[in-house]
């Protein structure tokens, strides 16, 4: 009996110690992953801005929580293994977060959107704007910096009975006047201006304001001239004796009649012709021309201030002035007749170190060409023509008070009217051309002729 209880008791032993080391090699088991989430599934982004997104495993116990990080367009945005979202271009991209462990995907939208350049200011492609009635143009905004983010412009004008402006900044003009064109940024409400005039239609406007008598250069133009008493614009039509400038004239550079400013371009034809009492005039800066006689003896000027702008002057513009002494040629003159200073019995020239066309030598008015235009009556005694000099222009030496000329070879043409000048002068003429004086019909008559050795 005893034998057999034993014999049990090894076998239940010996079965235990088999389950034992059964359960002794057998592994733990593997937690796998069942899914993953992001902590966005969708994000905005400016261009250059970056932002972090973090992925969770699930479940929270998982072995394996390794993830990848993927975009759909890289363009766009950007991702690094971390998981870093980088913003590049205006756009849309994906980005997909994979875990190593079955694969398990999350998703967040990423939007781009541009990066904001502020407005600075506006530019129009015209500042003023002259129109007649029913004529369009249409004007032109440059919105700065030229990569600023919103570059809307709306339009507007001031006077809309004056003239219109649509959304694309074209003008119409409505009627006579003036308005402002007004272009505003939608970034910052920046602001250009157009001035638009619009004239009488194909009229020729003529008018007085404050003593000075203007007309329009041309029928339904802005630039006007200074002009006489009768409005006269030409020699022909000229009444003579009408004028009654006196004093100190100052011309203003623009002039507003009837709601229109007009701009002072010119001297017209006898403007001041016979202004006994006018003693001095100061023209303004955008004045490009004094047309002849408009001086005309005017025997008590004594000052004429020139603007830069002046362009020419033409003939007799200042003949018998015999008070003026001075005269300041601006920078830009490039034409003076050669007969606009005759009878200036006490004018001095000064030109402008600027002025390429005209130059002044011993006081002594020559052009580009070495050609003499002019030599002062106040100018006695003695004169040698500088070598060189190859023209005498018209005019150049009448009414001079010179005693001696002396005449260089390089003088090949003297024209009309260079003779005539005092009768006791003596000439000294190139070797071999005394013959050749005395019978031109000017020089010839009655004056000392001497042939240089």
């Amino acid at each position: 009996m005893k034998t057999k209880r034993t014999k049990l008791s090894l076998i239940t032993t010996f079965f235990l110690a088999l389950l034992f080391i059964a359960g002794c090699d057998k592994e733990d088991p593997v937690i796998k992953v069942t899914g993953v989430t992001l902590n966005k599934s969708a994000v905005t982004l400016i261009e250059g801005d970056s932002e972090n997104l973090s992925a969770t495993v699930l479940p929270a116990e998982a072995d394996n929580k390794k993830v990848s990080w993927q975009s759909d367009n890289t363009g766009i945005a950007a991702v690094d293994s971390q998981g870093k979202v980088t913003a590049l271009k205006a756009g849309s991209a994906t980005i997909t977060v994979t875990t190593d462990d079955g694969g398990k995907t999350a998703t967040c939208k990423v939007t781009v959107e541009p990066k904001t350049i502020a407005v600075t200011g506006v530019a129009l492609n015209k500042s003023s704007l002259t129109l007649t009635e029913e004529e369009s143009e249409t004007l032109t905004a440059t919105v700065s910096p030229t990569d600023a983010t919103n570059k809307k412009v709306s339009w507007k004008s001031d006077k809309t009975d004056i003239a219109t402006v649509d959304s694309n900044g074209k003008v119409t003009a409505i009627a006579k006047g003036n308005s402002q064109i007004i272009a505003t940024t939608e970034d910052g409400g920046k602001q250009a201006i157009c001035n638009v005039v619009v004239p009488e239609p194909n009229i020729d406007v003529q008018f007085t304001k404050n003593g000075i008598y203007y007309r329009t250069l041309s029928p339904g133009s802005t630039d006007v001239g200074i002009t006489n008493k009768t409005y006269s614009l030409d020699f022909v039509n000229f009444n003579w004796g009408q004028n009654s400038y006196s004093g100190d004239v100052n011309v203003p550079a623009t002039v507003e009649y009837e709601g229109v400013v007009y701009q002072v371009k010119e001297v017209r034809y006898g403007a001041f012709w016979y202004s006994s009492g006018l003693k001095s005039v100061t023209l303004p800066e955008g004045l490009t021309y004094i047309r002849g006689y408009a001086f005309f003896e005017c025997p008590n000027l004594q000052s004429v201030e020139l603007p830069n702008t002046l362009k020419g002057m033409n003939n007799q513009v200042f003949k018998g002035c015999k008070e003026l002494t001075a005269l300041h040629i601006p920078k830009n003159v490039s034409s003076i007749s050669s007969d606009c200073f005759t009878g200036c019995s006490n004018l001095e020239l000064t030109i402008s170190t600027e002025n390429i066309n005209f130059k002044v030598i011993d006081k002594v008015l020559f052009d580009a060409n070495i050609s003499i235009c002019w030599i002062p009556e106040k100018k006695t005694g003695e004169y040698t023509i500088p070598e060189g000099t190859n023209i005498i222009n018209s005019n150049a030496t009448f009414q001079s008070r010179l005693s001696k000329i002396t005449i260089p070879a390089s003088v090949k043409t003297i024209w009309y009217f260079a003779g005539l000048i005092y009768s006791n002068i003596t000439l000294h003429v190139p070797k071999g051309t005394k013959a050749l004086y005395e019978a031109h019909a000017l020089w010839g008559l009655g004056f000392n002729i001497v042939e240089q050795e």
